[in-house]
Parts: C-alpha cells; sequence; structure tokens
C-alpha cells in the first residue's frame, strides 16, 4: 500500500501534480497496488478532475500528529510526504513509529530531522554543495533520490513538431498563483513591442481580483490563456519564456528553450543561484525599473540562447527510474 501525502491551495498545485505524476508512472508499473491519496479537500477537486476516485481520497486539511496514528495501523505501506508545510514533529513522529517515509525536500528549512528515503530532483541537488547543507541542517536519511536521474517530469510533455511563427513570442508564468502579485510586473518588465507578442498565463489560483488588474494591462496583440491544463504547446511555440523558479523550468529546458528566471519563494533559493551561475537571466522583481533589455539580451541574443539550450538535458525517463526505485522499497 501507498500513501501519497500533499495539500493544495495558495500555493498553487506544484506539489500535487508532482505526487499525480509520480502516481501515474507508479501504477503502470505495478497497477495491483493499492494508492491511497491524503490531501486537503482543494487537492481531492483536483484529483477527482484527473479521474481519481473518491474512494482512494481521505481528506486531512492540516498535517496533524493523528495522521500518523491512522498510517501506523497500516502494514507494508510505503508514506510519500510532498509539502513544505509539515513540521518536524509530524515528520519525526513518522520515523519513530516505523512509518517507511520518503520525503520530497525542495527547501532546507527543515532542521534535525530523519527519514528513510530522501528526494529531490531538482538540477542542483547532487552537487556537494547541497549535500553539505543537507548535513549542516541535520537532516539525516537512509537512501537519497537526489538530482535530474529522479526528477519528476509532466506525463504529458511530448515532443512537438516546430513550427514557424510570423511573430517572436515571450510566454510569462508565474505559476499555478501569484500570490506576490508578481504577474503586473513581470508585463511592466516585457513591455509591448512590435517585435513579439505576449502569451500571458492565469493559474487556476489566481484570484478574480487578479484577473480584472492584469487584463487591465493588456495590449491589443497579447493572448491570454486560462487556467490551462499544461504549459507545452504554449512553451514548444515560444521563443523566450519568462517563468519563476518552479516546475515550470524543467519543462522549458526539455523543449530547448531560452529563458529567464525570477525568485518567487524562499524554496526557490536554490535553483535561482545554479543557473545564475550558468549565466542565466535573472529579474529582480524588486527592481523591476532596472531590468534586463528583453529585445536585445534575450529574445535577440544567439548567444545567450546557446547557454539557455547548453544546460544539462531533460528526458521523461527520470520519472520511471523514481518510480522504480520507490516501489522496490516495498516489494
Amino acid at each position: 500500500m501507498i500513501f501519497f501525502r500533499t495539500n493544495a491551495g495558495q500555493e498553487g498545485l506544484g506539489h500535487v501534480n508532482r505526487i499525480y505524476s509520480l502516481y501515474k508512472e507508479m501504477k503502470m508499473i505495478k497497477s495491483d497496488f493499492l494508492y491511497l491519496f491524503l490531501v486537503n479537500s482543494i487537492a481531492e477537486k483536483y484529483l477527482i478532475e484527473k479521474g481519481i476516485s473518491k474512494k482512494n481520497i481521505m481528506i486531512f486539511e492540516n498535517y496533524s500528529l493523528n495522521e500518523i496514528k491512522f498510517l501506523k495501523e497500516e502494514k507494508n505501506k510505503l508514506f510519500i510526504l510532498d509539502t513544505y508545510k509539515a513540521n518536524r514533529d509530524y515528520i519525526n513522529k513518522a520515523n519513530e513509529e516505523g512509518i517507511k517515509t520518503a520525503l520530497f525536500i525542495d527547501t532546507l528549512e527543515y532542521v534535525d530531522i530523519h527519514v528513510d528515503i530522501l528526494i529531490n530532483g531538482n538540477i542542483y541537488a547532487d552537487s556537494e554543495t547541497y549535500k553539505n547543507e543537507i548535513r549542516r541542517n541535520k537532516i539525516s536519511f537512509n537512501k537519497g533520490f537526489l538530482g535530474t536521474d529522479f526528477l519528476i517530469i509532466n506525463p504529458t510533455i511530448s515532443h512537438i513538431k516546430k513550427t514557424s511563427n510570423t511573430q517572436k513570442q515571450i510566454t510569462i508564468t508565474t505559476g499555478g498563483s501569484d500570490p506576490n502579485n508578481f504577474m503586473p510586473l513581470l508585463m511592466k518588465v516585457v513591455q509591448k513591442s512590435e517585435k513579439y507578442k505576449r502569451n500571458i498565463i492565469i493559474g487556476p489560483f489566481f484570484s478574480p481580483h487578479q484577473i480584472k488588474n492584469i487584463e487591465s494591462l493588456q495590449e491589443e496583440s497579447d493572448e491570454f490563456f486560462y487556467a490551462p491544463k499544461s504549459l507545452n504547446h504554449i512553451i514548444a511555440r515560444s521563443d523566450l519564456i519568462i517563468s519563476s523558479a518552479g516546475s515550470t523550468v524543467y519543462e522549458i529546458l526539455y523543449y530547448k528553450k531560452p529563458f529567464a528566471l525570477f525568485q518567487a519563494g524562499n524554496d526557490q533559493r536554490m535553483i535561482i543561484d545554479y543557473f545564475k551561475r550558468k549565466g542565466i537571466a535573472i529579474i529582480n522583481l524588486e527592481n523591476a525599473d532596472n531590468h534586463l533589455d528583453i529585445q536585445t539580451h534575450l529574445l535577440l541574443d544567439p548567444e545567450y540562447t546557446a547557454i539557455c539550450k547548453s544546460i544539462k538535458k531533460i528526458t521523461k525517463k527520470s520519472t520511471n527510474n523514481l518510480a522504480k526505485n520507490l516501489l522496490k522499497e516495498i516489494t
């Protein structure tokens, strides 16, 4: 039996998407296992839309120690935890109760925890610098699946035939939500131009007030995409993508597109640092008036395009690799 634990909310759908993608891969490999989702009501709605039966979903709005008591009663299980909302007591209690736990960790906010399996598929995670930071935070584990060999890539991603655009396209995305109200600033950074059109992504967790504010900035040539189920086709036809340093980065790398990043939260600090060292443009939204010249420095610069395309290759095999390794833990 495999339990997936995550939530959705103002922070968006990143964690739920990742868990769902892993579930799909694991179920293809081992269809006779029972897979249960422990999520909040917002995530439940999303999973049902994805085709998950309600009987395979249990509602837990917050991360409480009562969940651990429930999990303790089940035998031969793997508990896959993907969140930055659970605290140290929650994680360590699972360990104390002998619950085999695989923890996705994108931040280093945890201190003094132990898990059976630590998972971080980010591009920096197999570096000695990151491993040293883990040790400094007293994060211990029996087995680590670290780096892009264990990255969960969007299962809908696929090769898309290249089309020749009559006009350059710049796609701007903040992810599923925009808690910092960055989109209006980004539209200021990427100003109207005859040389390109702007694709504006409105995520499913944008508030009506945010949407109204963003729409007031719309130019005639802009194309708005409201809660798209996938960004694949949009990214594939774009000439430049401006994105937060979240999971969308790996879809961009898959399609080998030029991109610039901004930091949308503390959990993105290490990935921002990694790409900054590689020469990727980082937009400082605290000072949007003093930004890079999007037209000349990024969109029309073949050297910059070459830098973006030289970043590590991303393939779909990594999800399968992680799924197989996790299934070995209970078979």
